[in-house]
């Protein structure tokens, strides 16, 4: 009884932390609509969008900087 309520404990757990993953790619994407619509740099911006989205569909690999 005691494994199914810590069971129980941890997939509550979980879904709070995929929760406010999901909240903060939210914000996220906001931020960068922001950025790109005053942007000079339309490629650069259209990049850092694209990494957002791969971030949330949750392939989220180090990659080397591009600055």
């Amino acid at each position: 009884m005691a494994d199914r309520m810590c069971e129980r404990a941890e997939i509550e757990d979980r879904r709070k932390a995929e929760s406010e993953v999901r909240e903060r790619a939210g914000q996220g994407r906001a931020v960068v609509a922001a950025v790109a619509s005053f942007s000079p740099l339309p490629s650069l911006t259209s990049r850092v969008a694209a990494d957002f989205e791969e971030m949330e569909r949750g392939r989220t690999e180090k990659k080397e900087s591009f600055f």
